[in-house]
């Protein structure tokens, strides 16, 4: 789950990108950044900058930042669907 950490962590700042979610929820975000691993004692949590809510929790709004663990992901793709990054 490491590379998917550094995968999401390398894309360009202020890129968005489609983020699908195990239980059904879909945003598309940009910024990503991982949280220190001290303070949940793992090396998968990362937040993002929240650019749409798809089909989120309706407290999620564009502006905010949505934090979240990979291992929660279904699939990373681009906005316009042309790349899969994630399967």
């Amino acid at each position: 789950m490491q590379r998917l950490v550094d995968l999401l962590e390398s894309l360009p700042d202020d890129e968005p990108w489609h983020i699908c979610f195990h239980y059904g929820d879909e945003y598309i975000l940009s910024n990503f950044e991982q949280v220190d691993p001290s303070i949940y004692d793992n090396e998968t949590t990362v937040i993002a900058d929240v650019i749409k809510n798809i089909s989120g929790s309706k407290v999620i709004t564009p502006k905010n930042m949505i934090e979240f663990d990979v291992t929660t992901l279904s699939c990373v793709k681009s906005v316009d669907g042309i790349n899969t990054l994630f399967p």
